[in-house]
């Protein structure tokens, strides 16, 4: 009977032992699936594909399309909400989850759109909104990885315990019916294949990460390498373990004058100097250049062979936007001084030009009368240089013409003929004939010559006789190609992409200033065209140039004589300009034309002549002038009190900007000008009012 008693006992304590055993596990086995979903549910809502994913399309796109701002609000609030169910579960289930990295960030996330927006509503750029709200989200990657880890090691204790519990169960349970061992097998192998659905999802995790994740071991083996990583390597299925492969390389940043970063030495350190932006080059195919923000961490888990783990994103895009604002922004600033001296300079040339004309109609020797014409044509080839700066600045469009390609190509063929050795060949290809286009002539040869020489120099660079094509053809109805070509020792992608930066340049110590390029390139776009860059390392480059192509008659060359030159009828002239000498010579050449002169030093004190009474027949100004009131307001202040009185501006500046929609209202001289242009549109302005 006690027997009897006893084994019902331990039957009883048997059976609740496995009931206790049973509940335990499932409500274990609930709470992790209900764990492993939510950690799901978080990965998406701050992932790269969620919260991380449209802060930044909010900085880089916000101002155009906001509803990404929006998103990453929602986004941010969706992953605090997921928080704080995480945190219920663990807490019903006596487990402890340290989420507070991630709630930070998502909280952090969440309160730095209103400063994207106001950013965008302020115009900056993307660039300057980066800076401005650029938040380390490597705390919520952490964050992340340490809840999947814990999700893990969660399965692990549980599955732990149970081994435990059951291998003691069954000791004692042999001496049961097999009706408990046959379910304790049944159970056992229920655990397990939820075990490894759990495993599954978490692999399907890993493998959905759109950054790729490499993990090496202490001796720098691969061990670990999600699918993202494999496309960015170009390993295929290659089995782990295995080496970093030869063919990635990741050779500077995006500067270009960075070391070479060994990627093994730089996880193992743990990532010492942070993240870092870096090209990925691989060396088979014609695969191109990415840049890749890297991230590394030490790993120390017990057991396993994993010792680093080296995280890479793509950020081509961002960092392509990064430069083309970076570069456009060190375009505006050259054009912003070369505007500024090309103007000043044609001040001095406008002095010497009027100074030579009234000396040559002065008694004088030949000789000294063939001086001072030679020295008038080198105030003209001036006046073409400071074209060429101003149109570089994007501050004039040039003296546009309808230029003939053929007669361009000739005079390039002969510009440049004493600047090739004999190891360099020129060749004109043959081009279709009577193609024209509209452009600055000057400023067409200039970008020409300036490739046609370069070319030469990557042939010298080859260290080999080589031969430059120059050659041109119709696009369409609407373009004309001109191409200069080499068979030097062409580019990288990198140095092709960078090729038009101003003062970039790959000889800086043998003449090189990174300048030529850029002129080239500012010219075209002025010019309603574009340029391309084709180059292959080893093969040569080829430079194509498209230009608006035009029907017409080519511009022509008139000499102008005083003879013909329309004099004026007495009329008062109000001239204003602040240089001393230019005004002197000036006023005489008004005066020899027939006109007389009232001058003032300033705009205002030609205002305050006005203002007394002073009578005048026509406003003649410079533009830029000291004092707060420039020639461009004078010229307003008149048109509102007198509007048919004719006003002329003067300007180094073929036009302004700041003229905005007033400025066709008033005639335009840009100096330096010949005394036979002033003398007409003095004639024209005075008889059409």
């Amino acid at each position: 009977m006690i027997g009897a008693g006893a084994a019902l006992l331990a039957v009883g304590v048997l059976t609740a032992g496995f009931y206790r055993s049973h509940v335990d596990s499932t409500r274990l086995r609930e709470a992790e699936l209900r764990l492993s979903d939510l950690s799901q549910d978080l990965l998406g809502a701050i992932g790269f594909d969620g919260m991380i994913h449209d802060f930044k399309n909010c900085v880089l796109r916000g101002a155009t399309e906001p509803a990404y701002c929006d998103k990453a609000e929602v986004e941010a609030r969706r992953a605090l909400a997921v928080l704080d169910r995480m945190d219920e579960v663990a807490e019903a289930n006596g487990l402890v989850l340290d989420l507070a990295a991630v709630r930070a960030s998502a909280a952090d996330y969440g309160a730095r759109v209103d400063r994207v927006r106001a950013a965008h509503d302020r115009g900056l750029s993307a660039g300057q909104i980066d800076v401005l709200v650029r938040y380390d989200d490597e705390p919520a990657v952490e964050g992340l990885r340490a809840t999947l880890d814990l999700a893990r090691q969660t399965l692990d204790d549980r599955l732990t315990a149970l081994q435990r519990d059951y291998a003691a169960m069954t000791l004692v349970g042999v001496l049961f019916p097999l009706v408990l061992s046959v379910w304790f097998l049944l159970a056992a192998r229920r655990d397990f294949r939820a075990a490894m659905e759990r495993q599954a999802q978490l692999d399907a995790i890993f493998a959905a990460l759109t950054g790729g994740l490499v993990g090496f071991d202490e001796a720098g083996q691969i061990v670990l390498i999600n699918p993202t990583a494999r496309r960015f390597l170009h390993v295929g299925d290659r089995a782990v373990p295995f080496d970093w492969p030869e063919h990635v390389s990741l050779p500077s940043g995006p500067e270009g004058d960075e070391p070479p970063l060994d990627p093994v030495t730089w996880a193992m350190s743990g990532g010492s100097n942070g993240e870092e932006v870096r090209q990925l080059r691989i060396a088979i195919g014609q695969e191109p250049d990415r840049y890749m923000r890297l991230g590394s961490a030490r790993i120390n888990l017990p057991g396993t062979r994993l010792s680093a783990l080296l995280y890479m994103q793509d950020v081509t895009l961002e960092e392509r936007n990064r430069q083309v604002i970076e570069r456009d922004s060190r375009l505006d600033a050259l054009g912003q001084l070369s505007g500024g001296i090309a103007h000043d300079f044609n001040n001095l040339l406008a002095t010497l030009l009027f100074s030579m004309e009234l000396a040559l109609q002065e008694e004088q020797s030949e000789r000294a009368a063939s001086l001072l014409r030679r020295a008038r044509e080198a105030v003209w080839s001036g006046r073409g240089l400071t074209d060429r700066l101003l149109a570089f600045a994007r501050q004039q469009p040039g003296r546009v013409e309808v230029c003939a390609v053929d007669g361009v190509l000739e005079d390039i063929e002969i510009l440049s003929r004493p600047a090739l050795s004999g190891e360099v060949a020129l060749r004109l290809l043959p081009e279709e004939p009577q193609l024209q286009v509209r452009c600055d002539p000057g400023q067409l040869q200039n970008a020409l010559l300036n490739l046609v020489l370069n070319a030469r120099d990557a042939i010298r660079g080859a260290g080999r006789a080589g031969i430059i094509t120059l050659g041109a053809r119709a696009v369409g109805d609407d373009l004309v190609e001109l191409s200069v070509g080499d068979d030097g020792e062409g580019m990288s992608d990198e140095v092709r992409r960078r090729a038009a930066d101003p003062f970039f340049t790959t000889r800086r110590g043998h003449g090189g200033t990174g300048l030529g390029l850029a002129m080239v390139y500012g010219f075209v776009q002025q010019s309603g065209g574009d340029m391309r860059i084709y180059s292959v390392p080893g093969q040569g480059t080829t430079v194509r140039l498209t230009l608006p192509r035009v029907a017409g008659t080519p511009g022509l060359t008139v000499a102008d004589s005083w003879a013909d030159i329309p004099v004026g009828a007495g009329e008062t002239v109000l001239l204003v300009e602040d240089e001393p000498d230019l005004l002197d010579l000036t006023r005489g050449l008004l005066q020899r034309l027939g006109y007389g002169v009232v001058t003032a030093p300033t705009a205002q004190a030609a205002w305050a002549l006005i203002e007394a009474g002073q009578a005048y027949d026509l406003l003649l100004t410079d533009v830029f002038m000291p004092g707060g009131l420039s020639g461009l307001d004078l010229a307003e202040r008149v048109a509102a009190r007198d509007p048919a009185r004719p006003v002329i501006l003067m300007s180094g500046f073929a036009l302004h900007p700041d003229m905005g929609a007033a400025g066709p209202r008033f005639r335009h001289l840009q100096k330096p000008c010949t005394p036979h242009v002033l003398a007409r549109t003095l004639r024209e302005a005075l008889e059409t009012r």
